[in-house]
Formats: structure tokens, sequence, C-alpha cells
């Protein structure tokens, strides 16, 4: 069976969401995909993944410099794919991680998939305010 080729698009609202949050406590998985794309993009704006069905072509989508990004990263996001779908004629499935994201991907018309997201590590877990420290907070063994 063969694959339609594919593409996969960052914008540079999601490099610079990474960017920030691993700063934040989910550091560890930011870093990560932050690494994955440096890699990805050490000779330019273009990489391959290899698949099963060849090659994934990966690209970064560089704002107009007259563009301004949407105060708010999600709807900056959600609305790159839009541009992206128009401009292309493509169909364009936006991979999310949060609810709010899915809902404004469904308003805006766009195919996503719920990509789940894993626990963080248990010493990168925050405390919520107002509970007891745990041997986990603590950093030590009840």
């Amino acid at each position: 069976m063969s694959c339609s080729p594919m593409t996969i698009v960052l914008v540079l609202a999601v490099i610079d969401k990474l960017d920030r949050t691993k700063l934040l406590e989910t550091r560890t998985q930011a870093r990560l995909a932050i690494r994955e794309v440096n890699g990805l993009f050490s000779d330019g704006l273009t990489g391959q993944i290899p698949s099963d069905g060849g090659q994934i072509a990966v690209t970064v989508i560089v704002d107009e410099p007259d563009h301004v990004p949407l105060a708010h990263t999600d709807s900056e996001i959600i609305d790159r794919a839009v541009t992206l779908q128009g401009r292309t004629k493509s169909n364009v499935v936006v991979l999310i991680g949060d609810t709010g994201m899915a809902i404004r991907a469904r308003y805006a018309g766009l195919n996503f998939v719920l990509v789940p997201t894993p626990d963080p590590p248990a010493k990168e877990r925050p405390r919520r305010k107002g509970s007891p420290p745990t041997s986990q907070h603590l950093g030590k063994d009840r």
C-alpha cells in the first residue's frame, strides 16, 4: 500500500513555545523536542524523517516580515495552520496536546489529532498549592 506524500510543518510559534516551556516544569519533554528539531534543521529549514513508507519531509515556516503574531500562542498556531491550508490547498492536520487548542482548531474548520501528553517524571511533578509535601517533593523516602 502506498502512502501519500506527507510534510510536517513547524510554525515558529511552536518552536517559540517549546523554547519557553523548556524553562518550566515540563522542561524535559520540551528540551528533548528542541534537541530533535535542532537535529532535523541543522543545515537549514527543511529535513527528513525516515518512515516505513519512505521519507517524511519536515519544514519550518518562517513568518512574513510584516506578520504580527497573535498574543495567544495556541491561536497563533491555529491561524498559521489556516493560512497554510488556504495557500497550499492541501489538507492540514494539526497535532494538538490540549483541549483548548482542539476547540480552536475545530472552530477554524481544521482537522486535528489530539496527541496524548505523558505524565512528567515524578521528580518534575509540581506540588499543588495547599497540599502537604510528599517524600517526592522533599527528595527523600518516607
